[in-house]
């Protein structure tokens, strides 16, 4: 709690401690290796919660799309190129990783 010395402002902060926190289980997400020429490794501490995975090219074209969380995707016959991948959790947020195919 903080008082306002200038005009009579009494304002009250309350910190809430989330257990099971969306955000943070997308910051848990580990891709290896990276560059890669045949596979990409995903590791999550709590794949339950991830729900969608995209990747699309460098120029915005779709290449591959899972709407459950895959451990592995075959890279080997792409193109050598950078790509994105997108990784959606069950409550729709997203966070997005730059791949680099060999």
């Amino acid at each position: 709690m903080r008082a306002s010395q200038n005009d009579d402002t009494i304002v009250w902060y309350e910190n809430l401690l989330i257990l099971n926190n969306p955000e943070k289980q997308l910051n848990t997400i580990k891709i290896h290796p990276n560059p890669a020429d045949t596979a990409l490794f995903i590791k999550s501490g709590d794949s339950d919660t991830l729900a969608q995975m995209n990747v699309t090219s460098i120029l915005g074209n779709n290449i591959w799309h899972s709407k459950t969380f895959q451990h592995k995707i075959d890279i080997e016959n792409w193109a050598s190129s950078i790509y994105f991948l997108e990784i959606k959790n069950n409550t729709g947020q997203k966070k997005v990783f730059k791949i680099v195919k060999k």
